[in-house]
């Protein structure tokens, strides 16, 4: 007993921030608005979690998310007329076309490029590769997310299952466990917007 309260005493802010990041995606299923001031708070505590284990594009992803978490915040709270001039006071669920497949797929490939050079040239990045992908990912998915783009879900699914790989490696035991969580998470929040796909 006296080993898990010394772990958690090291690894509270780790543990802080897995257990507000599956509030958060909760909040997200449900399209709860307190998704977004969550999940900057969550974004904060990975911001120290990465810094310490040299992941740098997994934390300056966490810095996208504070600014995209504003945006949406805004998004949701303020959704623009659907159709008509209809106004709603929810935002609805979407999906892609292919004009928004194909901007969101230059969007994905530009950012991985990017990053991964940069962690390459100029950091000690220890996993530069995937951490650049799922960093990528991880954009584009919550871009897609602040327009309540349903097949976000499908981007979440891939680059948090590539990351419970990644932490693992990294001895990162609860961010791995709420990862593994996303996952699931992800699976049940594609059919929960399902339901109200456009």
């Amino acid at each position: 007993m006296n080993e898990i309260i010394y772990w958690i005493s090291i690894h509270y802010i780790e543990v802080i921030g897995a257990i507000l990041g599956i509030l958060g995606v909760f909040f997200q299923i449900k399209q709860i608005v307190w998704v977004w001031p969550v999940s900057i708070i969550a974004s904060v505590m990975y911001v120290i979690v990465f810094l310490h284990t040299r992941l740098y594009g997994l934390m300056s992803l966490q810095f996208y998310f504070i600014a995209v978490s504003v945006y949406g915040w805004y998004q949701w709270v303020h959704p623009k007329p659907q159709g008509e001039g209809i106004i709603t006071d929810k935002l609805p669920v979407i999906r892609l076309n292919l004009k928004t497949t194909l901007i969101y797929t230059a969007l994905f490939v530009g950012f991985w490029l990017t990053i991964n050079w940069f962690l390459r040239e100029y950091t000690d990045d220890a996993k530069p590769l995937w951490g650049s992908m799922v960093t990528a990912l991880s954009l584009v998915a919550s871009l897609m997310l602040a327009k309540k783009i349903i097949e976000q879900w499908f981007i979440w699914i891939i680059a948090d299952s590539i990351a419970v790989v990644l932490y693992f490696y990294q001895h990162l035991y609860p961010t791995m466990v709420f990862y593994f969580i996303l996952v699931i998470m992800a699976v049940i929040g594609f059919y929960q917007w399902k339901k109200e796909t456009t």
